[in-house]
């Protein structure tokens, strides 16, 4: 028997036992999950002007894979389905004190740690398709922090190939405008959702790797500015400017990093160079470099790319730095030891540096950084090659996109 035949083999019979108490948690999902629905399934989509028919797909069994525009999208994956679907969430939220226990209770979601190894997610993800339990991801792993659809791991098409499950593709359009990553507040405005696709099991079997994330990365891709000129709506409220620089962290005029600043709905840099969001999510101003996220963010990755020499030189001074930061290690059992609720954060060359006046200096060198990733407006993560996991929180607006983009390029790894 090959080895691929045998570890389905052990996966299906380990699924096929499960506890008597594994099982009560999916029965007890499920309930909560069609009784939310029919409770507060119209008042969601009043209360965020959200519209799609409802699928009843072919498949008795799927992976559903989305594009990822807000952080209620499951809510409305949720609602444009049918048949009950199980939710890959981030590991922070089941974290969130009292809403986090009620989130594992009710929903039984898989949980996924950013800046972490996947493979237990993964393994998951392919135990519940296997029992005829649908799963529902978001393959670019976290919001679009600038209104386009963002990378897609190749993992995800072999993931979809070794399930023997079907696949269905959907689409929301408006989330990024209605409630973008970045902002203190969420809009007024529609938004729409619908399936692009479903394949079938044989169908799938019949293509490559290649051509089923090609087919993924193709059906849920949108870019929100782009359609916005091409069917524009409005999307009205209030300081919609506020906390952009946790995104837009370089000028574009003074090339200076960290020195962009929000109020209201005006967007600035203290070299002076400054302009206001209007509702349709465009920038208006006296001399624009660029009129939208999008643009100015895909110039700012460039730029970090193309000045690897840059801030090679940054040896002993900080390329950048934040002051008020918070810096936990998360144990297995999800629990944080803190090291820090007030220290500064500084990346250089070759290292990422915590300062606190009465614990002293935590280190790692970027080299023993195996992965980082980024959530919610400032939260970074990352893994060391140790395995500890760490957390990074903000008491102040920052960026966590700079450290993120600065770590990518100074260790050689792909930034896209």
């Amino acid at each position: 028997m090959s080895s691929k035949k045998q570890r389905s083999k052990e996966m299906t019979t380990k699924t096929n036992n499960e506890t008597p108490e594994a099982l009560a948690h999916i029965k007890r999902a499920h309930g909560i999950y069609f009784t939310s629905k029919v409770l507060l399934g119209w008042i969601i989509k009043l209360y965020f002007n959200f519209r799609s028919k409802v699928y009843r797909p072919k498949n008795k069994s799927f992976i559903l894979i989305s594009n990822h525009t807000t952080m209620f999208d499951p809510f409305f994956e949720a609602l444009s389905f049918k048949p009950y679907l199980r939710f890959v969430t981030s590991d922070h939220l089941l974290r969130m004190g009292a809403w986090g226990k009620f989130i594992k209770f009710s929903v039984n979601p898989i949980p996924k740690r950013r800046g972490a190894d996947s493979e237990k997610t993964m393994e998951m993800m392919a135990e519940s398709v296997r029992n005829g339990v649908s799963v529902c991801i978001h393959a670019e792993g976290f919001c679009s922090i600038n209104g386009e659809t963002g990378f897609v791991s190749p993992r995800t098409g072999q993931l979809v190939k070794d399930s023997g499950a079907g696949l269905i593709t959907f689409r929301t359009v408006g989330g990024y405008f209605k409630d973008p990553r970045w902002a203190k507040h969420s809009r007024r405005g529609r938004m729409r959702g619908s399936v692009v696709r479903e394949y079938m099991p044989e169908e799938l079997q019949r293509m490559s790797v290649d051509e089923i994330n090609e087919a993924i990365r193709r059906d849920i891709y949108i870019n929100a500015y782009e359609q916005q000129r091409k069917d524009p709506h409005k999307y009205k409220g209030r300081a919609l400017a506020e906390d952009l620089e946790t995104i837009l962290y370089l000028c574009p005029k003074c090339h200076a990093i960290g020195k962009t600043h929000s109020h209201d709905n005006e967007f600035s840099c203290e070299c002076g160079y400054k302009m206001h969001i209007n509702e349709y999510g465009f920038f208006e101003g006296d001399s624009l470099v660029f009129d939208n996220v999008l643009d100015w963010d895909k110039w700012q990755k460039s730029y970090v790319k193309d000045n690897l020499a840059l801030w090679r030189s940054f040896t002993e001074k900080p390329i950048t730095s934040d002051e008020k930061q918070i810096l936990n290690c998360i144990e297995e059992n999800e629990t944080k030891e803190l090291f820090s609720d007030n220290c500064t954060m500084s990346i250089y060359d070759d290292r990422l540096e915590f300062s606190d006046e009465s614990k002293g200096k935590k280190v790692f060198m970027l080299s023993d950084i195996v992965k980082m990733s980024m959530g919610g407006e400032t939260k970074l993560y990352f893994t060391t090659s140790n395995g500890f996991y760490y957390e990074v929180g903000s008491h102040t607006r920052r960026s966590s996109v700079k450290y993120f983009a600065l770590y990518r390029v100074l260790t050689g790894r792909e930034y896209l």
